[in-house]
């Protein structure tokens, strides 16, 4: 990991660091009852400043909240949408956020992060999505290899913090959007907290893990190992089947009793093989739908908030981060 994948975030509490300074042995003890005062307005200060901030950015988000009443698609501006995403980003920067561009996104996706199948996702539904994090830091974790038969060691790059700003787009398809469960032309946001690296694509609302190649080919090298015995059996005896049920059903002929077992013999293996074919389809669904909970339960664990209940969580933040920085810069 680059030095240049840091970022500024202070993960202390703002009382810490008051502490530590009021407590200081270059700190008078009859100067303390002063810098305490002192760091009281000062944090009251920016308490009013992002009162301001706050009411201002709610106000922006009335007309793009996918959750107000009803179901149709929201007639959004370019310009209501635009003035909306700055003033969030400029909050989410004051708060140590830092937006990631799609290329580093794209390259993530590539490291490892705690889930191990590959995740697809339709991006195109979107107008605009973008992901902003704090907090990068390397995580030491237990990953399953080997289909779950064994753990292994790894360390894993992850974020304290990620909220995820997509809208989807008033021209996508209305099959796409109602399978991902959204609303055209609204914003939507998701605040998550420890997300590795790897993993941000599994935050979107229709991600899909895929079951790996390998997986696959152990599903189906199974199916021709037992099926291709059962196949060659069927063939010779398929004639046979069809004269039996063309006797039963009146079409031609009679049924002698040798023809009838092998006819029975026929529908049994015939009945085996379909069984098979049910079996390993059974088997692929399941793995298929392992995989998708591990992605939703990843994804719903680690969420925070959604839409506007963001907002009092990510003002905070801001006031807290200048306050924070105000404090120690003066010191």
């Amino acid at each position: 990991m680059t030095s240049e994948a840091f970022d500024y975030y202070i993960p202390v509490r703002k009382s810490e660091i008051v502490s530590a300074i009021l407590h200081h042995q270059a700190l008078k003890a009859e100067e303390r009852p002063e810098m305490a005062s002192l760091i009281r307005w000062l944090g009251l200060l920016f308490h009013i400043e992002f009162f301001t901030t706050s009411e201002h950015i709610k106000e922006l988000y009335v007309g793009l909240n996918p959750d107000q009443k009803g179901t149709h698609p929201l007639e959004t501006s370019k310009a209501q949408r635009r003035v909306f995403l700055e003033e969030l980003e400029h909050v989410l920067i004051t708060a140590n956020f830092r937006p990631l561009s799609h290329a580093e996104i794209d390259e993530a996706d590539s490291k490892e992060g705690r889930l191990r199948s590959e995740i697809k996702v339709k991006t195109g539904i979107f107008s605009k999505v973008q992901f902003y994090a704090r907090g990068l830091r390397e995580v030491k974790t237990d990953v399953d290899i080997w289909f779950g038969l064994r753990r292994k060691k790894a360390i894993i790059p992850t974020f304290d913090h990620v909220v995820f700003a997509m809208i989807p787009g008033l021209d996508a398809s209305k099959k796409d959007i109602k399978r991902a469960g959204l609303r055209q032309g609204a914003a939507y946001l998701q605040l998550f907290r420890n997300i590795p690296l790897a993993d941000l694509k599994s935050l979107y609302p229709n991600a899909r893990a895929q079951v790996s190649w390998l997986k696959k080919g152990l599903i189906a090298a199974s199916t021709v190992i037992a099926g291709v015995p059962l196949l060659m059996k069927i063939i010779p005896a398929f004639s046979v089947l069809m004269l039996v049920l063309a006797a039963y059903l009146g079409i031609s002929g009679n049924v002698e009793e040798d023809s009838l077992k092998k006819g029975i013999a026929a529908g049994t293996v015939l009945a085996a093989f379909i069984g098979l074919g049910l079996r390993q389809w059974v088997s692929y669904d399941r793995h298929s739908l392992r995989q998708h909970k591990l992605l939703s339960d990843h994804a719903h664990s680690n969420k925070l908030n959604t839409n506007a209940g963001c907002f009092d969580y990510l003002i905070a933040a801001s006031e807290d981060a200048e306050v924070k920085e105000a404090i120690m810069a003066y010191e």
